[in-house]
């Protein structure tokens, strides 16, 4: 008799401990924009250090989830439904942890990246047929400087004391500033 009420105390002790010594983590996954809940979200717990799934569960109707019996350590959260990006959120479990991480707003990828700014460098020289073009910002001078300041700075081209504009040895006719002719001297 003393063997079998021994075991029962031994069994229920038992119980009560491993029960115990084990994490959870629950929350609700929500769409930011629409407000509604997602079901079928998959919702996975990963060990911090290598990415090592631990357990996995997909989200109920409502888009709860319940992940038990987690052990504990470090660990990443990570939610993910199709069309969304993927939710990832650090955890610290304990034994006993029951950690609720409430709404878990997920954000459709096509609203991740809503502004685009595409800025084109152009190039300080570029030729064109038997044309070179200047883009004139690329040349510093002081403020107020002279056109005559600004040619002597771009490469090739050469300004004698008279004025006169050659570039590789062969006279300038024609200078253009924005397709406009531009009257030298």
């Amino acid at each position: 008799m003393k063997k079998k009420l021994f075991a029962l105390i031994f069994l229920v002790f038992y119980t009560l401990v491993t029960n115990a010594q084990h994490a959870s983590v629950s929350g609700v996954v929500t769409d930011t924009l629409n407000k509604q809940n997602l079901p079928n979200s998959v919702v996975s717990v990963l060990k911090a250090k290598d990415s090592v799934l631990v357990q996995f569960v997909r989200a109920g109707k409502g888009g709860k989830f319940a992940l038990k019996d987690l052990p504990s350590g470090k660990f990443v959260l990570m939610v993910s439904y199709p069309s969304y990006a993927d939710y990832v959120y650090a955890l610290t479990l304990s034994d006993t942890s029951k950690e609720e991480v409430g709404e878990v707003k997920m954000t459709l990828k096509s609203r991740l990246l809503e502004e685009v700014l595409v800025r084109q460098k152009i190039a300080a020289v570029r030729l064109r047929g038997d044309t070179i073009e200047y883009n004139a910002d690329s040349f510093k001078v002081r403020e107020g400087a002279s056109v005559e300041e600004m040619l002597k700075k771009m490469p090739g081209l050469q300004v004698d004391k008279d004025g006169k504009i050659t570039a590789q040895g062969e006279k300038v006719e024609k200078v253009l500033v924005d397709g406009e002719e531009f009257f030298w001297r």
